[in-house]
């Protein structure tokens, strides 16, 4: 089907925008009074001159502005929020941005949680009433075609952001500083603005000599140009600076108002170059204090004077001559480096001089805080890094990480030229390293005599054997092990026997995990004391607070550590690890929050576990179980298939039943039906055989289900009559549920096969909500069948077309699904959901259920092949 729609900016019939629609995808064309129509999908071919035939043009420097096709130019916007937005979609032109990363950019600080959606929603309606005025259709120039994402559809703008970028890389720096003729995004102090107006600003300064120059004819090597303003007080670098950009941005706002700012951070993460690059970038006079290599207080006081440019000769004590000096220095800033083996002579200087001269302002860097008055603790984090799927070289090498190691590999290799198929692999890298500056850079260096796949397999063996050959480096920049060698120097033989046995641990851990494991009596000072250290990160927005260690850390801090004494802390976390996996029960939430974040360790805790063991079949089943729950069809799996070699070394007849009572709940949701229905008969016949009316019960209810899902309906119906009369035999009210709820199921799931007019569709619609209607009356809203009953009822009542009932048993069942983890069943209700607002014309009510429905079938894994699950056949 196609469309044609045409919109005037104006009264005036100077021009005319024409979309049109085939299908799904449109085509914009507009059209001048005297001249030929164009194509904006061929944009990219035009020359500049060409380039008014898109729809918007939109300005960030100086800006944000938004300029029409005609010339017309918009200043004013609904709200702030809506501005926010447009800049934050230019700044990414025309790449999807997810709906989570831009409600948290635009309220970063807000506390109602449950009310962003809905912010967000008003916002992006009122950026798509300005977009897309009278006239055009909805989604000509907002994308959200991208499952929960949002993006400027390609093609319909341009933004002086993309142009400058463009022109600066092809070292057009003429054309690129006639772009930047004004500040970026003046006035809008966002966190994520900031990073942008540094960076730019920094462009401003450097291309500031070629916007009176006359543009001469440009070499075949055009060298970058150099910063017109530089400090003598700081050291130069040779190489370039990749930041993590949150991070820089953060400190250079700091340095406009505290005076005294130490940066901690692990050993190699870049304390020394981010104090150096902010201070550069602020413009701020300063003075540079290297003093890694003094070792005592004399020897640390001097080096300051020396850098102050005071004498040394009278009498006086270096201490009280340089107190003097601080008291006198004026406004230049103090950068002491290194001085995590000074830390008590420093706060001893800086309390002092600090509160003596208002004027005196000092950076130092350090594993570890002053802790004195007036102190500002900077932590710095890790490089960030993209995820696997975003491999192309446009978007790995904007991320600091892996752009890190490109430019470090070119250095190595000027002619490599890094190929498809190793764009994955140098994520895995830098994810390995965690982004640690020092590890990627000692990592890019081996390409000299490796491939990049060759320097991944090493990164198996161990870190800390990552080494560099540069003669200028530092003895403590060498190699990882250096690096950390001297913060375990440090550590006193309790403290340091106590971070060995953490070594146990894999992506993480808890105070509570910690002592029951290591069964230490100082568990949570010590675990403190490696935070203040650097040598553990706190994660403070979970809860409860989660403490990582960097895997190189890890690996050097086992090595410390008797690997007898070791051998018995694994046993402990073993057991730990596989006893709380085995206490997970759905009727329990809380048994299922520890395993939301330590798949890690419960992986570990398998590797080598015995398979004739029962807790590890528990573990097993738990694990399984809470996969099921979380609708994580894939981890389910996982299990499933780990576990499955096993089989036959079960310990009892019971564990074998509920291990396959569990395999049942995965199996036919991710579309594995024949190895489903062999399980569910052996289960049926093991109840039968053994008098077990658990595994009976069990084995004909999954058959049922079997049936259900592969549209065998009658036999499915019959299968769960069957169990509810069994159930009611026995008079087991948790069975009595299960079944009510799978009957329930399979009567909606065979009424919609049939035509209205069918008097059978009616009838099994009717039973379908009486074994609903019966279910949410023998359970309570606290109960994890609470949203399933909801869910049932409401599809019964959606396809009798009752929408007012459906869609507030919908509406029920997704809160409560929500607040009980409950994944899969959220997803059928944005499915229905997005139908029903579908069907009210509430076309973004319909958009965002969609996007919510796609992501929950990503995130879950579950199969949903059937044509059902198409947009337009629901209500067949």
């Amino acid at each position: 089907m196609t469309s044609i729609y045409s919109y005037r900016y104006d009264q005036k019939p100077r021009w005319a925008c024409v979309i049109i629609r085939r299908g799904g995808a449109f085509s914009c064309y507009l059209h001048w009074r005297g001249q030929n129509t164009r194509s904006i999908e061929n944009y990219n071919k035009l020359s500049n001159s060409d380039q008014t035939n898109l729809l918007w043009r939109i300005q960030l420097f100086g800006g944000p502005i938004l300029h029409s096709a005609n010339g017309v130019q918009q200043f004013h916007f609904r709200s702030k929020k809506v501005a926010a937005l447009l800049c934050y979609l230019a700044i990414h032109h025309e790449k999807p941005c997810s709906r989570e990363a831009l409600i948290e950019a635009l309220w970063p600080d807000d506390l109602d949680q449950e009310a962003l959606p809905n912010r967000f929603r008003v916002t992006l309606a009122s950026l798509r009433k300005q977009l897309e005025p009278p006239g055009f259709p909805f989604g000509s120039v907002v994308d959200t075609s991208v499952s929960n994402c949002i993006a400027l559809r390609k093609g319909t703008t341009s933004c002086d952001l993309v142009e400058f970028e463009r022109e600066y890389a092809n070292k057009n720096f003429h054309a690129a500083a006639s772009i930047i003729q004004a500040e970026f995004l003046p006035g809008m102090y966002e966190e994520w603005v900031r990073e942008y107006q540094i960076r730019y600003s920094l462009f401003n300064d450097q291309l500031s000599s070629f916007k009176s120059k006359p543009e001469a004819t440009p070499s075949r090597i055009a060298a970058v140009p150099k910063p017109p303003h530089t400090n003598p007080g700081l050291p130069s670098f040779l190489t370039q600076y990749f930041p993590n950009p949150t991070m820089l941005a953060q400190f250079c706002e700091l340095l406009r108002s505290e005076r005294l700012i130490t940066i901690t951070g692990t050993a190699g993460i870049g304390k020394t170059r981010l104090s150096i690059e902010a201070v550069r970038s602020t413009q701020l006079n300063a003075i540079f204090v290297p003093l890694a290599d003094c070792s005592t207080e004399d020897e640390f006081t001097e080096a300051i004077i020396k850098a102050l440019g005071a004498g040394t000769q009278n009498s006086r004590s270096t201490h009280e001559q340089l107190l003097d000096a601080l008291q006198v220095t004026d406004s230049t800033l103090i950068i002491l480096d290194n001085i995590d083996h000074l830390v008590e002579p420093a706060s001893k200087i800086l309390s002092i001089a600090l509160a003596a001269n208002p004027d005196l302002r000092c950076i130092t860097t350090s594993r570890k805080a002053l802790e004195i008055p007036g102190e500002t603790t900077f932590r710095l984090e890790t490089l960030p890094y993209p995820n696997l799927d975003q491999v192309e070289i446009i978007d790995i090498e904007n991320y600091a990480a892996t752009g890190l190691f490109l430019q470090r590999v070119r250095q190595s290799r000027p002619d490599y030229r890094p190929q498809e198929s190793h764009l994955a692999l140098i994520v895995e890298i830098c994810a390995r390293l965690q982004g640690l500056p020092l590890a990627i850079e000692l990592a890019a260096a081996q390409i000299s005599t490796l491939s990049v796949p060759e320097i991944l397999k090493q990164l198996d063996q161990n870190l800390l054997e990552l080494k560099s050959r540069q003669r200028a480096l530092s003895p403590n920049h060498r190699s990882l092990r250096a690096a950390l060698a001297s913060s375990f120097e440090e550590l006193e033989p309790e403290l340091l026997n106590f971070l060995g046995q953490l070594a146990c641990f894999r992506g993480g851990f808890t105070c509570e995990s910690a002592r029951a494991i290591i069964r230490s009596k100082n568990t949570e000072e010590q675990i403190a004391e490696l935070v203040l250290r650097s040598l553990i990160n706190a994660q403070i927005d979970q809860d409860p607070t989660r403490y990582v260690l960097l895997e190189s850390v890890r690996q050097f801090a086992q090595e410390q550590t008797d690997p007898a004494q070791f051998k018995d802390v694994l046993r402990e976390h073993q057991k730990y690890f596989l006893d709380l996996a085995a206490k997970v029960d759905e009727d329990d939430l809380i048994t299922l929050k520890p395993l939301d974040q330590d798949e890690p360790n419960i992986n570990l805790a398998f590797s080598d576990a015995a398979p004739t063991d029962p807790l590890y079949w528990r573990a097993r089943i738990g694990a399984m179980s809470h996969a099921l729950l979380r609708g994580n069809y894939a981890a389910g799996m996982r299990q499933i298939r780990a576990s499955q070699l096993h089989f036959e070394q079960i310990p009892s007849q019971y564990l074998k039943r509920d291990w396959i009572v569990a395999t049942l709940q995965i199996l036919p949701e991710v579309e594995l039906f024949a190895d489903a229905e062999s399980l569910a008969s052996q289960l049926k016949e093991m109840g039968m055989n053994g008098r077990d009316p658990v595994a009976e019960f069990a084995g004909e209810i999954n058959l049922g289900l079997i049936f259900s899902r592969q549209s065998k309906h009658l036999e499915a119906i019959k299968c769960h009559q069957d169990t509810l009369a069994l159930a009611q035999k026995t008079g087991d009210q948790r069975d009595i549920q299960t079944a009510l709820g799978h009957l329930s199921g399979s009567l909606h799931s065979f009424a919609r096969l049939l035509s209205s007019e069918d008097p059978r569709r009616e009838n099994a619609l009717i039973q379908a909500r009486e074994c609903a209607q019966h279910l949410l009356q023998i359970i309570s809203p606290e109960s994890t069948q609470y949203p399933l009953a909801n869910l049932l009822l409401a599809v019964a009542e959606f396809y009798r077309g009752d929408m007012v009932v459906a869609k507030s048993s919908f509406k029920t069942s997704y809160e409560s699904a929500v607040a009980l983890g409950r994944q899969t069943i959220r997803l059928y209700c944005t499915f229905f959901l997005s139908e029903i607002a579908a069907s009210d014309e509430q076309g973004d009510v319909a958009d965002r259920y969609w996007d919510e429905f796609l992501l929950l079938k990503t995130q879950t894994g579950l199969v949903l092949t059937s044509e059902m699950w198409d947009r337009t056949n629901t209500r067949k």
